[in-house]
């Protein structure tokens, strides 16, 4: 009997540190399942957070991509305007355009005013006309 309760309190002294041994075990299992968890969570939050980036860098991209256009629209400006030749040329166009509508309208003025003194003239001869033809028909 003293060997079987020396035996019983063997095993119930191994099983007390199998239990202890397997809280233990259970106990970092789940300090490791937290810690993994987290690194999960952070791995998510540095995927967003470059998503992020990513789409700021686009985005700053593009305002670099239209300030430089736009920058070459203004060395082109500054180029032409330093370039007295190209604006002379351009004035010099403008000048003979308007000249030539200048012209033109003189001439359109001339003709009208030209018109206008043959119609008074036709109208003029029509009213002599219907004088002799009243003043005929009244002798008659």
């Amino acid at each position: 009997r003293e060997v079987d309760a020396k035996q019983a309190q063997a095993r119930n002294e191994a099983q007390q540190r199998r239990l202890e041994d397997l809280t233990s075990d259970n106990s970092k299992l789940r300090i490791e399942n937290t810690r993994l968890r987290s690194e999960a969570a952070g791995g998510r939050m540095e995927a967003f957070e470059k998503e992020i980036l990513a789409e700021e860098l686009r985005g700053a991209k593009d305002a670099v991509a239209g300030m430089e256009q736009q920058l070459q629209r203004l060395h082109a400006e500054n180029a032409a305007l330093r370039d007295g030749n190209t604006l002379s040329l351009e004035l010099a166009t403008v000048s003979n355009q308007l000249r030539g509508a200048l012209d033109a309208k003189a001439a359109l003025g001339a003709a009208l005013q030209a018109r206008l003194a043959c119609s008074r003239a036709e109208t003029a001869s029509l009213h002599a006309a219907l004088r002799q033809a009243e003043e005929q028909a009244e002798g008659a």
